[in-house]
């Protein structure tokens, strides 16, 4: 018979216990970080976490479209208890939520399917901070050496995380569109479709400008130069010949009036929108014989009467063919997106996703 004395099972015990502690320790421990981890994740799509860190960069990118959202439906201003106050029914911090929470669903979807096709290997939010911290360590570097770099020095999350998922978006509307075949006749009958919204080519407008340049451009003092000029738009609009309404004006006065024709055609249309933004919408508002208000733009008051238009057709097909396939690419992406979207299994953990505020 085997004899143990006291002092081996005194350490026999020891032993045991320890062991025992020593289990509990890393079962403790792995409780604590599967609630931790739980903590972390507001919501699974597909399986795939959203964590609390994405999340929050969602809520702080809505925010302001939230807030704009209330004010204008409901014309309440940002107060402390704006985002948790009921208005008809619709709470702000309510709203914002389900946005981001719909929004980062969408970017979920969009990483799993650049995934699945070799895009990208790791889309958790750990590998977007390493390679945040990457790019930002790159761009010092490049700084540091005098070397051109584009945008800032450094990015902060919220703004990296919409390039990367932007960029991310672009690479797989590219790798879908090698992937699918477009026939030209799917792309004529889009074209067809959108012609008359999308490739209808800018009237050619001719306009009768009157303007009435201020003091800092050599003329009359600011309110001088509008009283004029709206006098003179008075008495046109009212009947009045406009050049003998002009010789009616004292010689020192007309002389600072600049009277010309103008044609906005589809050739110059983008410089006429870039030098005088105002004046051209204002000409492709204006029916044939209307008179616009006055406006301010390019150092001084200007008026403009539509004198014609002629309609240009539209751009040929062949011209806009790249655009046309470009257009139809994103049409089939967003719907594999939406078909995705309509598909997927999300869980919320409602217990996270409603304790987090601003």
């Amino acid at each position: 018979m085997l004899r143990i004395s006291r002092k081996a099972l005194m350490i026999i015990t020891l032993f045991l216990a320890s062991a025992l502690a020593g289990t509990a320790c890393m079962l403790f421990i792995k409780e604590t970080l599967s609630r931790a981890e739980s903590n972390s994740v507001v919501a699974t799509i597909n399986g795939e976490p959203l964590t609390t860190e994405e999340f929050k960069l969602l809520l702080a990118k809505n925010r302001a479209s939230t807030y704009t959202y209330f004010k204008g439906k409901y014309n309440v201003d940002d107060s402390p208890r704006f985002w948790d106050d009921n208005y008809g029914g619709e709470v702000p911090i309510e709203k914002l939520r389900n946005e981001s929470l719909n929004e980062g669903a969408i970017i979920k979807i969009q990483q799993l399917l650049a995934k699945q096709k070799g895009i990208v290997k790791d889309i958790s939010y750990p590998a977007f901070v390493q390679q945040l911290q990457a790019e930002n360590e790159r761009r010092k570097e490049a700084v540091r050496k005098k070397q051109a770099i584009y945008g800032p020095v450094s990015f902060d999350e919220k703004a990296y995380y919409g390039i990367v998922n932007g960029n991310l978006a672009a690479e797989l509307k590219k790798k879908i569109g090698q992937e699918s075949a477009v026939s030209d006749q799917a792309l004529q009958r889009y074209y067809e479709l959108n012609k008359d919204v999308l490739f209808v080519k800018s009237d050619t407008i001719r306009i009768k400008k009157l303007s009435v340049a201020l003091a800092d451009h050599g003329s009359l003092q600011k309110g001088d130069a509008r009283a004029l000029i709206d006098d003179i738009h008075d008495r046109w609009a009212a009947g009045e010949d406009l050049d003998k309404l002009l010789e009616a004006y004292e010689p020192k006065n007309s002389r600072l009036i600049a009277k010309e024709e103008q044609i906005l055609d589809d050739a110059s249309i983008k410089d006429n929108a870039r030098n005088s933004p105002i004046l051209t919408d204002t000409a492709e508002q204006l029916s044939v014989g209307g008179i616009s208000q006055v406006f301010e733009e390019n150092g001084a008051f200007t008026m403009i009467v539509c004198l014609e238009k002629t309609p240009q057709g539209y751009r040929p097909f062949l011209e806009v063919k790249d655009q046309v396939k470009s257009d139809v690419i994103d049409q089939q992406y967003n719907e594999l997106v939406a078909q995705l979207m309509k598909d997927a299994v999300i869980h919320i953990n409602n217990s996270v996703y409603n304790s987090i505020n601003l």
